[in-house]
């Protein structure tokens, strides 16, 4: 693998009117050693690409398609033109004007049904992969029954591959709505919806959105107002973060960040209500199963954690290993990073504990003494190779 500045020079190729690159989230960046290769797996073009161990970037390939940044879990990536603060924005105006369908359709869908749509009733992206969870959420949240994703002929498309993310976003985000008992259905189809059909009389097509957008009661439009605030709430934040860039937090961890989308499915999880007592098992959260009895308490997985999912904490009792489930994005680096093979990821975790905001903790009976602050990970390393010959 590259060292550290070469490997963020090579994700910053990438930064382009389609992509917001922040090399700084990557997980090869935070740790050479990490597994993660999503973006490359995931891209329709070429654009990045794998040889061997190694990542390579061809930045003139890309389409702007935005696959790489939904499959990306920090946030590293983030697409553009439109952002996801313009595509939600688009997505309510819809919501809107087709009375409650919201509808997204690939490029050559749109192309190929050109002449029988209105194109006001429809959301256009690149190619489906643009989609994320936190997108058909915040629709379900603002009153929308119907989401659906209309594809193309994929096969012959060369942005195929998208469609297995999209395919795999509609699926979560089914078993979302379902734990949280919303009555909202989202589907993956080749076919547009009736609404979305553009008339042969454009008076009466401008008359039917007029009439769509005023149909709705008090209720309604409550719903449409608190997904419009929580957009501006939650990208607000984001842009607000710091550009310092800390190599080590006081508590010996790296930086940590909650991507704008996990922050944007969670806040409007919690419109939905409350989910039932259910597993549910996605692409999205994970719960990290430690095993005390092998663990050594170097607490490597709390310094690497992107998110603070997993964190550690010391009081009167001893240090203490603080598992978040809700803020996990499933990287897994914590599982690839530790030395003892203690720690496992589940894609199965209770919706109940993601609308809580639950927590496990997990003594750290094997943890050295003076993990804390900037000489955390010296202290640690000390520890692992059995040498106090370590200096800062």
């Amino acid at each position: 693998m590259p060292d550290l500045t070469g490997y963020i020079a090579l994700l910053e190729r990438l930064q382009s009117n389609h992509l917001e690159v922040d090399a700084r989230r990557c997980l090869a960046v935070r740790n050479r050693n990490a597994p993660c290769r999503r973006c490359a797996e995931a891209c329709t073009s070429g654009c990045i690409s794998l040889h061997g161990n190694r990542l390579a970037v061809d930045a003139q390939r890309c389409t702007g398609c935005g696959t790489c940044a939904t499959a990306c879990p920090t946030g590293a990536l983030e697409a553009r033109m439109p952002d996801d603060r313009e595509l939600a924005a688009q997505a309510i105006r819809v919501l809107h004007a087709a009375g409650g369908v919201v509808t997204f359709a690939c490029a050559p869908a749109r192309e190929a049904a050109a002449a029988h749509l209105d194109p006001e009733l429809t959301v256009g992206v690149a190619c489906l992969g643009r989609i994320d969870e936190s997108l058909i959420i915040l629709l379900a949240a603002a009153g929308a029954p119907q989401v659906r994703l209309v594809c193309g002929t994929c096969d012959a498309c060369p942005r195929g591959p998208g469609i297995g993310i999209a395919r795999r976003v509609c699926d979560d985000t089914a078993a979302l709505l379902d734990a949280w008992g919303s009555h909202a259905r989202v589907e993956l189809s080749e076919r547009f919806p009736r609404v979305c059909r553009r008339s042969e009389h454009p008076a009466h097509d401008a008359g039917r959105r007029d009439f769509f957008r005023t149909m709705g009661d008090a209720a309604k439009s409550a719903l449409h107002e608190t997904a419009g605030f929580a957009i501006e709430r939650v990208f607000d934040q984001a842009e607000d973060r710091t550009t310092r860039f800390d190599h080590v937090q006081a508590d010996g961890a790296l930086p940590r960040h909650l991507p704008a989308r996990r922050a944007l499915l969670l806040d409007m999880l919690t419109e939905l209500g409350q989910p039932d007592g259910r597993l549910v098992e996605t692409r999205l959260w994970g719960h990290a199963v430690i095993d005390e009895d092998r663990c050594s308490g170097c607490a490597m997985c709390a310094v690497f954690c992107p998110t603070g999912a997993l964190s550690k904490t010391v009081d009167e009792r001893g240090p203490t290993l603080v598992h978040a489930p809700g803020l996990c994005v499933q990287c897994r680096c914590c599982e690839a990073l530790c030395p003892e093979g203690a720690l496992t990821v589940s894609q199965e975790v209770f919706a109940a504990d993601v609308g809580a905001g639950a927590t496990d903790r997990h003594p750290l009976h094997g943890a050295a003494t003076g993990k804390k602050g900037p000489d955390a990970i010296r202290n640690s390393m000390q520890k692992l190779i059995d040498s106090p010959y370590l200096w800062g």
